[in-house]
């Protein structure tokens, strides 16, 4: 199916995407066919772009990141589960990706939902978690930053297990033994089928997630092959515990856009999809599911959404 230009989603449509955001942290977008400054105008819209000093970066567009694997690279470097450069004091908030050079199979993103996994842990478990800080460590060991190992989502306002393999080293505090075990015990937690869902990359599929509530994994499995994505990152804030009242965030940029007579978008989590098409909604736009084993949804009344940050 052929979709019109997402960047042009007028305001009202705008406001339900962002609140499908808030209650997913996943969201995707076939057939859009944008180029990179148009890319880099709908990322604006969701939040303050950042710069990306991991990655070499457009040549023309510096808020534009780089990801690119040639076909003979055996490695994949972001074959971890991680979250976004979570060892800086002031995470990245969300992340966007563009595909640009695919695989012809394989190269997927496979994303884990910290919500659920969080709230599927018994309650005392929870308690005992809410009081514990975790390091976070930079690869290189060169930068290192503590964080509540629960977190209260600076938007949705709800408690969040921030945590992640390639990233979260210690628990502060704790013997170094038990921190290891500890951890290792919530890691294979979060990436239990349950929580999970894969993204299978598409000519045109732009993808956006939020760093505080999901971790992801590029799956390693297009050996021969390049892959080259286009990402932007938005700036983030301090996180706070769970345990200390909810931050209020400032407003979301909703900048001005014109109405868009069809665009396809996908909030996925949890194995659930959901396809909302504009341009055959009623004006309060129907949403449909398209996970089989899901009761189909009849409307998206989503209401308005905080910012990212």
């Amino acid at each position: 199916m052929h979709c019109a230009d997402i960047t042009e989603l007028g305001d009202a449509a705008f406001e339900q995407v962002e609140s499908a955001f808030r209650d997913h942290g996943l969201l995707y977008f076939r057939e859009q066919y944008v180029t990179d400054g148009w890319f880099l105008r709908f990322a604006a819209r969701w939040g303050e772009l950042r710069a990306d000093p991991e990655l070499p970066t457009h040549p023309h567009l510096p808020s534009l990141g780089v990801v690119h694997r040639p076909a003979e690279q055996a490695e994949n470097h972001g074959g971890q589960w991680h979250s976004d450069r979570s060892f800086e004091p002031e995470p990245p908030a969300a992340t966007l990706l563009v595909g640009r050079e695919l695989p012809l199979g394989g190269g997927g993103t496979r994303f884990a939902n910290l919500y659920a996994a969080y709230d599927a842990l018994d309650s005392a478990t929870r308690r005992h978690l809410e009081g514990l800080r975790a390091v976070h460590r930079s690869p290189d060991g060169q930068a290192e930053h503590t964080h509540p190992l629960v977190i209260r989502h600076p938007v949705s306002g709800r408690a969040v297990l921030y945590a992640n393999p390639s990233f979260t080293a210690d628990i502060e505090g704790m013997d170094p033994n038990e921190s290891l075990a500890l951890l290792n015990q919530l890691f294979a937690h979060c990436t239990t089928d349950e929580f999970c869902h894969t993204f299978t990359w598409e000519p045109g599929s732009i993808v956006l997630w939020d760093n505080r509530a999901v971790n992801h994994l590029a799956l390693n499995d297009y050996p021969g092959q390049a892959r080259t994505l286009h990402r932007a990152l938005l700036a983030g804030a301090a996180l706070a515990p769970a345990a200390a009242p909810t931050p209020t965030d400032p407003t979301i940029a909703q900048r001005a856009g014109t109405t868009v007579a069809g665009a396809v978008v996908t909030a996925a989590m949890l194995g659930l999809g959901h396809v909302i098409e504009p341009d055959k909604a009623r004006p309060d736009i129907e949403i449909t599911a398209d996970a089989p084993e899901q009761e189909p949804l009849d409307e998206l009344d989503f209401g308005s959404l905080p910012p990212l940050d």
